[in-house]
């Protein structure tokens, strides 16, 4: 037998060790090097060699072994074949927990005995020295402070004495640069100058004037400068931010990554910036003077003429407010709570919401379904009975003091549209004597019909008992092709004036845009226009579409293929900027933060992310989370321009106000946002007496034998009712917590599938939130008093 052949059998007989593994060879355990220990940085040359713990004997793989099995004893563990640490030596120990915190800063250290979690080093092992003690043990362990006499644990002594006993240092000018006596000397010599004998020039032509007095003068006759004057007015020999800025030579710059000292609820410069972004974009002339309503086709019909196009429910489900006093609400019906809380019943699933742009009356626009369990496919197109309700909530104002009042249903306009998915109200230049605005609807049978609608005082006068029902037609109607249609899923108008463009998104992808001033014979035809640029940009239903806030060619759509793109109209060959991320529910641009903000269902992401913010090009930063804490889909999102503020629906019912307080900085880090959740709806089970509990992740089991048979909204009507919780005060204070995710198999009537600020300057502390069960609240934002005085003075100067 040759010796090669003796090698292989003495290999074959090699003794075997059994663990959790099954059989092993143990001479892979003595494999590795004794000499280099295998820690947390340790470089694998072999990840599946299999290894043995030396402090509770299991075995595993090596890679196993140093990512997951040392952090259960705290990186306190060696190999069987290793030197074993001396876990006696406190000051070897405490090398080797700072060393991990080092590279693992979110390591936590656990008690062997209770598991209680430290995140610090001198934390755990100072929880080891009094684990497992008795309080006699303890007394003796604890240490009196030399100097006050206090008694604390041997780990807070260091700390205690420095804080409490260590005395200030009061010459610190040796630390100081170089720069600071040659800065000090120069705010001395023209802070203490209280005559300003040096001539004053003016900001503005650059006038010299030898006195304060007459330079004041200047600036009021010359230039209209109101501020000025509150600036110089000061004439004090103490240094002041005020004083200091006027001092020549020296330029005080405010550092922008410090926190106020008082912090923001929202961006003040916001207001001016979104006044002067209005005044420059919107338009104070009248605009498609074509466009005039025709008063003889909008006589109001009698509700036996119409009941085809009515909602099918009567009244509504059990609903309460912030409190117990349950409810049913009629049809059409408004009722006004405290804190100017507002609640609509419009009979039906709320599909989407628009406030009409104009000053001091406010009118919403709403679209429902008919019935509360519609269901289309998307490969067919629907046409059929419908209605877009206008309601009224009176006139509105930003103070704290002016209270909603005088919220009615003003008018019903029925079509035969099919189902309206979307509402988007022409911008400015709409408002006369006789019209409101016009008013475009996305609807299923593939066409946008855009209708001239009314105030409300110019139609013919009707009983108070009588409901106010008017079919007209639309005014013009955008279609898609004269020969292909398919449903009509979004819709945008241009926010700049003349406010000649809207575009649209169909369930096949395509996005259309018409220039409704257009007379071109090849385009239009009567009341029919044709779209002058088509392109297939997703391979989905459209599910977002915006305009820029600046012009009327740059886009930004979002589809069901996860894509988020922007589009130049003047080229559409390709996208400016395509990501593929997230499933986006929504989108809406934001002006002052050069991003759009996308709506995110979380079942088709990673994580529980709901918002995303998304700038062109990357122009700010990478694609990125800004919301991650809800455990729901969101279904809506809208922008305040004003607030400079963010709005979220989401599919358990609740709405959230989002503040970014820095949006160009660390704007992953929650400490730089304000979340808040405003509206809160629980379900109240009639049969218990008692609200419905939140179903947790890994429990949907245990709350099946709880929803049977509530598939239906009849069954879910009958046995629970609807409360909804709200909290509407902007403070740092979030009292409600946000609801889980929605339970399995229950028709979900507390979903929020639409939110809608009001935007108009004398109202944008307004919005409306749209449910399933047929239910619009419009509640009021309460400002804290500081907020409400700074922007009143802001809106008024």
């Amino acid at each position: 037998m040759m010796a090669e052949d003796v090698a292989i059998v003495s290999k074959r007989k090699a003794p075997k060790a059994k663990g959790v593994f099954g059989t092993v060879d143990t001479k892979k355990l003595c494999a590795l090097n004794p000499n280099e220990r295998i820690d947390f940085t340790s470089k694998l040359s072999n990840p599946d060699d299999v290894v043995q713990c030396a402090v509770c004997g299991e075995l595993m793989p090596v890679c196993d072994y140093q990512k997951f099995h040392m952090s259960k004893h705290n990186y306190l563990c060696w190999l069987s074949n290793e030197e074993p640490m001396d876990l006696e030596n406190e000051g070897s120990v405490r090398r080797i927990l700072n060393r991990v915190k080092v590279h693992i800063p979110d390591a936590v250290f656990k008690c062997p005995l209770c598991m209680a979690a430290k995140k610090s080093t001198k934390g755990y092992m100072s929880h080891m020295q009094f684990c497992g003690k008795s309080n006699e043990e303890k007394n003796d362990m604890m240490v009196d402070c030399e100097i006050c006499g206090k008694t604390m644990m041997p780990a807070s002594l260091h700390a205690h004495i420095y804080v409490h006993h260590t005395k200030p240092k009061n010459n610190q000018s040796s630390k100081k640069k170089s720069v600071a006596p040659v800065y000090e000397s120069a705010v001395d010599q023209y802070a203490n100058d209280s005559d300003y004998n040096n001539p004053i020039v003016c900001p503005h032509c650059f006038l010299m004037m030898p006195s304060e007095e007459e330079m004041l003068n200047h600036c009021r006759n010359d230039h209209g400068d109101s501020t000025l004057p509150l600036l110089l007015s000061t004439n004090s020999n103490a240094p002041s931010e005020t004083g200091l800025s006027y001092v020549p030579f020296l330029k005080i710059e405010e550092n922008l990554l410090a926190r106020p000292k008082i912090p923001l609820r929202f961006f003040v410069p916001a207001l001016k910036l979104t006044r002067e972004h209005r005044s420059l974009n919107l338009s104070t002339k009248k605009l498609f003077p074509e466009y005039d309503i025709e008063l003889e086709e909008w006589n109001c019909k009698t509700e036996e003429e119409c009941r085809e196009y009515l909602q099918t429910e009567e009244y509504s489900m059990r609903v309460a407010c912030n409190s117990n006093e349950w409810f049913n609400m009629y049809l059409f019906e408004t009722k006004l709570f405290k804190d100017n809380v507002l609640l609509l019943y419009c009979g039906g699933p709320i599909l989407d919401l628009a406030w009409a742009p104009g000053l001091h009356r406010q009118f919403l626009a709403v679209s429902t379904h008919l019935a509360m369990e519609d269901n289309l496919a998307v490969k067919s197109v629907y046409k059929g009975s419908g209605n877009i309700q206008i309601w009224s909530v009176g006139k509105t104002n930003n103070s704290l003091s002016y209270s909603l009042c005088g919220a009615r249903l003003e008018y019903i306009v029925c079509h035969d549209e099919g189902v309206c998915w979307g509402l988007e109200w022409c911008p400015s230049g709409c408002q006369d004597d006789l019209r409101m605005g016009l008013l475009a609807l996305a609807t299923s049978n593939g066409s946008v019909p855009i209708y001239s609608i009314p105030l409300p005082c110019k139609l013919e006068e009707q009983d108070s008992s009588i409901l106010p029902i008017c079919k007209p037609k639309p005014i013009v109607r955008l279609v898609f092709s004269s020969q292909e249609q398919v449903q009509c899923t979004k819709i945008a108008w241009s926010p700049v004036k003349p406010h000649r463009i809207v575009g649209a998104g169909y369930v096949n992808g395509l996005l259309a845009f018409w220039d409704i001033s257009s007379t071109s014979f090849l385009l239009r035809k009567g009341r029919t226009l044709l779209p002058f640029k088509t392109f297939q940009a997703h391979h989905a239903i459209i599910s977002g579409l915006c305009f820029s806030p600046t012009n009327d060619h740059y886009v930004v759509s979002s589809g069901h293929d996860k894509w988020f793109k922007f589009w130049d109209l003047h080229d559409t060959t390709s996208p400016q900027n395509a990501t593929r991320r997230y499933f986006a529910t929504d989108i809406a641009w934001l002006h002052h933060w050069m991003t759009c903000a996308a709506s995110i269902d979380s079942v088709y992401s990673a994580g529980d992310t709901t918002l995303s913010l998304t700038s062109l090009r990357s122009f700010i930063y990478e694609p990125c989370s800004f919301v991650s804490n809800v455990d729901s889909s969101a279904l809506s999102v809208a922008c305040n321009d004003w607030l400079n503020s963010i709005l979220m629906a989401y599919d358990n019912g609740q709405v959230n106000l989002i503040f970014g307080q820095k949006q160009l900085m660390n704007h992953v880090e929650d400490r730089k946002k304000y979340i808040k959740v405003l509206i809160e709806p629980h379900l109240f089970d009639f049969e218990t007496e008692d609200y419905v509990p939140k179903p947790k992740k890994g429990e949907v089991q245990s709350y099946r034998s709880n929803i049977k048979d509530c598939n239906s909204y009849d069954e879910v009507a009958q046995k629970y009712g609807i409360d909804f919780k709200m909290d509407l005060e902007v403070d740092f204070k979030n009292k409600l917590k946000g609801n889980a995710s929605n339970m399995y198999g229950v028709y979900p009537v507390h979903t929020a599938n639409k939110v809608c600020w009001n935007t108009n300057p004398d109202a944008f502390l307004n919005l409306a939130v749209g449910y399933q069960s047929g239910f619009v609240i419009v509640p009021k934002l309460k400002l804290l008093p500081v907020d409400e005085k700074s922007m009143e003075k802001l809106l008024h100067s």
